[in-house]
């Protein structure tokens, strides 16, 4: 009977700890992820296909890097100007084949080439 609890036992114990690895390295993966909700979740990257893409500590700086170095930076307040309804501060991105979505203040709209930066007010509702 000792014997067969202790069998039990460790074949319980190899169980958690495998299911434990595995959820660690399924939380730490970050690669191809394409959205980024600052309301959900006090992430600031993205990583995808080798490049960062990161909301500076401002919360109003969006900036890629590849390979540890600055591709570019924007500061979307600067460009767009502050928002009419809601703090001025990125809320959300959304990565596109070409383009980077982004949500500041409470409703306007944002647009940010992924290769160049450059970025586009497209509006507010």
């Amino acid at each position: 009977m000792k014997i067969m609890r202790k069998i039990a036992f460790l074949i319980l114990s190899i169980f958690t700890i495998s299911s434990s690895i595995a959820q660690i390295n399924s939380s730490t993966k970050s690669k191809n992820q394409t959205e980024l909700n600052l309301t959900l979740s006090d992430d600031r990257e993205i990583l995808n296909d080798g490049i960062i893409y990161r909301i500076e500590k401002d919360n109003q700086t969006l900036s890629a890097h590849k390979n540890g170095k600055q591709m570019w930076k924007t500061n979307i307040i600067k460009v767009c100007g502050k928002p009419d309804v809601g703090n001025a501060q990125i809320r959300y991105i959304k990565l596109n084949k070409e383009k980077i979505n982004v949500i500041f203040g409470k409703h306007s709209f944002v647009e940010v080439d992924i290769k160049t930066g450059k970025t586009k007010f497209l509006g507010a509702d």
